[in-house]
């Protein structure tokens, strides 16, 4: 949905690099934020989560809906 999401990582990789997972859609990403309050923003080509790691959640602004998105392929 258009505004905050909730993600869980929950792929077979233990961990993963945020801007590599997330490039599919990142020109639709506002803001994404950990539950350590770390942050990537992409407009400032900020990256201060570093990877996601399995079992966490995620937070996600965006500017549209998206359809079909697998973190995990």
């Amino acid at each position: 949905e258009e505004g905050w999401n909730l993600i869980g990582y929950s792929c077979s990789e233990p961990s993963g690099d945020l801007i590599d997972l997330l490039n599919e859609i990142i020109d639709v990403i506002i803001i994404v934020k950990n539950n350590d309050g770390s942050v990537y923003l992409p407009e400032w080509n900020f990256n201060g989560i570093g990877t996601l790691h399995g079992g966490y959640g995620y937070q996600l602004k965006i500017t549209n809906p998206i359809e079909s998105f697998n973190i995990c392929e």
